[in-house]
């Protein structure tokens, strides 16, 4: 069975218990996936994460315009360097 498809069978359950059957959930994903709990962890969370930037389209329109944020204009976070619109922020040059 793939983790995946088990995580996401597993996913509603999980989130309803409380602490101490969490606990007992992931042991048993541990045990049938043969995945850390760490592992697991950070796949139930990525699940999340993945429906929300489905539901929102996956933050296109945050990095559409560039700007200051985006110094390179080339749709990647950037670091803003103008030392008059920062001037309290100490630059190594």
């Amino acid at each position: 069975m793939k983790a995946r498809f088990y995580l996401k069978l597993m996913k509603p359950p999980y989130v309803k218990a409380d602490r101490s059957e969490q606990s007992r959930l992931l042991g048993e994903m541990e045990q049938v996936s043969g995945l850390h709990r760490k592992s697991l962890l950070r796949l139930l969370h990525a699940l999340d994460v993945g429906e929300k930037e489905a539901e929102q389209g996956a933050g296109a329109d945050v990095w559409a315009g560039g700007g200051a944020s985006d110094p390179g204009g080339a749709g990647k976070p950037g670091l803003c360097l103008c030392r008059t619109t920062h001037p309290s922020v100490a630059f190594d040059s």
